[in-house]
């Protein structure tokens, strides 16, 4: 017989902490080499005192100054940032 009872979210987000984010930040930017830098660490501070899985997904939405080497550099130091390129 198949089985058609609905998911029972609370047992598949807890069994599924350790695998996927909890928490998902995406962050689409223009042109922000300035201000990505403090706005990761006070954002990534605030995360890190939840104590749950993040990750930040920065989106470089074709910036024409230094954000996608920004991002890269932040990302070399935090393993929960994520880059999208458009």
């Amino acid at each position: 017989a198949m089985d058609i009872s609905p998911p029972n979210r609370m047992t598949d987000t807890l069994s599924n902490a350790s695998a996927s984010p909890s928490i998902s930040v995406v962050v689409p930017a223009y042109n922000e080499q300035e201000v990505l830098p403090e706005f990761h660490a006070r954002t990534s501070a605030v995360l890190r005192e939840l104590a749950l899985p993040y990750e930040i997904v920065f989106v470089n939405d074709g910036s024409k100054d230094e954000t996608l080497r920004v991002m890269h550099s932040l990302r070399d130091t935090d393993p929960n940032i994520t880059i999208v390129e458009l």
